[in-house]
């Protein structure tokens, strides 16, 4: 799949979440683009996107994402708050 595909598959307001969350499992190379898109588009559909497909696939297959710890580990930490905050 293109980047240009990728990206307008994932911005589409009725992106299938779960869908792209078992490619990101299944595809080493979807999941490095689906995390590049996460750290470097400037369109909030695409980020707001991206982290949920990320978000979804890590809870499923947690060590598939350890080598991105670094790169991951401020959104953990803003869920974290965000989460202390509304309870």
């Amino acid at each position: 799949m293109s980047e240009n595909s990728l990206i307008e598959r994932i911005a589409d307001k009725n992106v299938n979440i779960c869908a792209l969350a078992e490619l990101v499992i299944e595809d080493e190379n979807m999941r490095e683009e689906v995390i590049n898109l996460l750290l470097t588009n400037e369109d909030i559909m695409v980020y707001y996107h991206c982290y949920y497909i990320i978000s979804k696939a890590s809870e499923e297959e947690p060590k598939l994402f350890y080598k991105y710890w670094n790169d991951l580990l401020h959104f953990l930490i803003i869920k974290i708050l965000i989460t202390e905050i509304l309870d």
